[in-house]
């Protein structure tokens, strides 16, 4: 095929063109394989491209559109991400942060309480974001701010909290199964009233 096949894919698009299948819930769920088809030029996630078995424990993957074998394996997260990267967490004044990883119980859960708790804190209009606790960096820059709580070297996947205010780190919650709204909520109004 003369046109190249990376000129054949939406780099805009945000779900799976197959199944339709959100990249954020893709990469909350740590499916982050996207298969790029040489023959037709369609896109298949991780979840709907075909998977034959072809001898003990291995498996020929499909195109599940045009059922050729030429498939492209690509990195979800060159194409789409649901984290954030610390510069963006300096441009809102408020601000409620989350170490993510994903197929991380906490981590799932805990998103879904803070966005649970976020519109009961109306007054500050607050930013949420995810950041990736896999990486070595973020890991680092926290661990700089709360020395006694992170360690640089480790990531936990407790669904860790952390709450800046004007670009600046205020108080942490080290996340886990407890984590409860009201906690989100009273930490958010302790830590952006006070004066700073």
């Amino acid at each position: 095929m003369a046109e190249d096949t990376e000129d054949l894919i939406d780099m805009s698009r945000q779900q799976c063109e197959q199944c339709d299948a959100p990249y954020g819930d893709l990469q909350r769920a740590g499916e982050d394989r996207l298969f790029a088809c040489k023959d037709c030029g369609c896109e298949s996630c991780d979840r709907c491209v075909e998977q034959e078995p072809a001898g003990i424990q291995t498996w020929f993957l499909r195109c599940p559109h045009c059922r050729g074998s030429s498939l492209d394996q690509r990195n979800l997260s060159d194409r789409f991400s649901i984290y954030s990267s610390l510069s963006e967490l300096e441009e809102s004044q408020y601000v409620i942060a989350m170490l993510f990883v994903p197929r991380s119980v906490y981590s799932k859960r805990n998103e879904l309480i803070i966005r649970e708790a976020i519109p009961r804190l109306q007054e500050f209009s607050p930013s949420f974001f995810l950041l990736n606790e896999n990486d070595a960096s973020i890991r680092s820059t926290i661990s700089g701010w709360f020395p006694s709580i992170y360690n640089p070297k480790e990531t936990t996947g407790n669904g860790a909290v952390i709450w800046l205010k004007s670009g600046q780190p205020v108080t942490t919650l080290r996340g886990g199964p407890h984590l409860t709204k009201l906690e989100i909520i009273e930490h958010s109004r302790t830590a952006w009233s006070c004066k700073t």
